[in-house]
């Protein structure tokens, strides 16, 4: 009898233990799930100030080369309409025509802006290409070099004029791995070293190949 309820306690401790194992797993998953959620707050905020500053003056340049183009506009028009010495000295002494060539020379640096403006944004959005590749097609070859520089792009408001980042990098093997997964590793190391590091401050990264192995080390000088 005694074995018996020895028995049956033993069974009541292992469901609690069975469910407090639950409770635990669920409580971790929902703890990294907040952890993330609160990563790529950050990194939306920090990719959304990325993008905003070019794009805040490709849109200023766009107006200004519509100014510009109504003037060149207006020129050409004269000298479609009119013909003959007389309409020769007019143009000289009109303003419009004399500064003609600034125009062109302003209107050729505004579009050259708007050039670097758009390549920066096509740079913002590969990376957030390489950094999001979805886990659906299994492992696959990646370079690793490639993830962390991507990583560290979607990070530079973080980092600009602030972190100084100290790169060694020794040549690797492409890696079989989950890249998203890898990333969001790379993501959290490299958001803890800034948030660690109060002021300004240092962060080393370090990879080399080891044998069948691939190591890469981050570490910062700040607080944590």
């Amino acid at each position: 009898q005694e074995l018996a309820a020895a028995h049956q306690e033993l069974g009541q401790r292992h469901q609690q233990l069975k469910t407090a194992y639950e409770d635990l797993t669920h409580a971790q998953q929902q703890l990294v799930q907040s952890e993330k959620m609160a990563s790529l707050g950050l990194l939306v905020a920090g990719v959304a100030h990325e993008l905003n500053n070019p794009t805040s003056y490709v849109h200023s340049n766009l107006e200004f080369i519509e100014e510009y183009a109504e003037r060149l506009a207006e020129v050409l028009e004269d000298y479609a309409g009119e013909d003959g010495p007389n309409a020769q000295a007019r143009r000289r002494g009109d303003a419009r025509h004399r500064d003609s060539p600034d125009t062109l020379k302003v209107l050729r640096e505004l579009i050259t802006s708007c050039r670097e403006g758009t390549e920066r944004i096509r740079k913002i959005v590969l990376d957030l290409r390489i950094f999001s590749r979805t886990d659906d097609i299994g492992l696959i070859p990646v370079d690793l070099h490639e993830g962390i520089e991507s990583t560290l792009n979607l990070l530079a408001k973080q980092y600009r004029n602030r972190i100084s980042i100290h790169r060694e990098y020794h040549p690797l093997p492409q890696v079989e791995c989950l890249p998203g997964q890898i990333n969001q590793v790379f993501m959290n190391l490299l958001q803890n070293a800034a948030q660690a590091i109060p002021g300004k401050g240092n962060v080393w990264i370090e990879t080399r190949a080891e044998g069948d192995w691939v190591k890469v080390v981050i570490r910062d000088d700040g607080a944590g």
